[in-house]
């Protein structure tokens, strides 16, 4: 029996199960986002994106090491745009010192110092707060040269507006309102040598993101609206029951009334109306 023969032979069925199924998968679908935001969670996804970041760091500066002590068979251009796209898409930076002179960077938009603190120093976490955010330093150093490589934690402007926002680089998914600190926070971060790095501040209310809160609307939604066609399936099967169609409308219209002031009464899901999505915040302007 295909679908659509049993549709038209089970309609009610069909748009109460179909109903019930999206429902069943906006809680599911909840629970596994709220499991996401667990302090244990965002401390193991954010230690994995961290670490495989500082492997990637200490190889690109090998790479860089090697190109400097065999520049002629190193394709220049090739190698700064590589290190630019880095930069670009991942939050990785690259600069090379000649004693105290800057002679590579893979990126303009770093505030670098004109020196950094040297990373041999036991009271260096390997963090730094620059100018425009939070970066953690690596270091490689021989007899002429220091080789520095940054990774982007998260901006960190002096004044914010609609082009410079204060948020984690994109492969670290925190919650909104996450913050950064030395001591303060309940998340602690290590490198991958077991260094303690830095704290997460994480929100006392962790909210679920705007595209999170998004797709449960949407499966919430399709669900209640199936549930309301199979209540109106309901109705047409027992029309015979009312002697006028104004009554029919007028009981039907009723029930939906019921059931709208119970969703709202109770606040079902609660989860989208202590969200943005019904907040004064998606009406207000700045």
């Amino acid at each position: 029996m295909n679908l659509s023969r049993l549709f038209k032979k089970h309609p009610v069925f069909v748009a109460f199960l179909a109903g019930f199924i999206f429902i069943l998968m906006a809680i599911l679908l909840q629970l596994y986002f709220s499991f996401q935001t667990a302090p244990e969670k965002i401390k193991r996804n954010f230690e994995t994106v961290l670490r495989d970041k500082e492997k990637q760091v200490s190889e690109k500066i090998k790479e860089l090491k090697a190109a400097f002590e065999n520049p002629s068979a190193t394709d220049w251009i090739k190698t700064s745009l590589d290190f630019q796209k880095l930069s670009e898409e991942k939050g990785l930076a690259f600069f090379v010192y000649d004693n105290v002179s800057l002679i590579f960077w893979s990126t303009n938009t770093v505030p670098y110092p004109e020196r950094w603190k040297n990373i041999k120093d036991p009271g260096f976490t390997g963090i730094q707060k620059l100018k425009n955010g939070w970066y953690e330093v690596k270091e490689i150093s021989d007899s002429s040269k220091t080789y520095i490589g940054l990774i982007l934690l998260k901006k960190g402007y002096p004044l914010e507006n609609d082009f410079l926002v204060n948020r984690f680089q994109h492969s670290f998914h925190v919650p909104d309102g996450t913050g950064i600190n030395y001591m303060k926070g309940n998340v602690s971060i290590n490198a991958l040598d077991g260094r303690a790095l830095f704290r997460l501040q994480l929100p006392e209310v962790i909210e679920l993101s705007t595209q999170e809160v998004f797709i449960l609307f949407l499966l919430y939604f399709t669900g209640f609206i199936l549930l309301i066609v199979s209540l109106y399936r309901i109705y047409r099967a027992h029309k015979h029951l009312f002697r006028l169609k104004l009554i029919f409308l007028l009981a039907f219209t009723a029930d939906i009334a019921i059931l709208r002031f119970m969703q709202y009464y109770f606040r079902i899901p609660r989860i989208l109306y202590t969200s943005d999505l019904f907040g004064p915040r998606l009406f207000s302007s700045s």
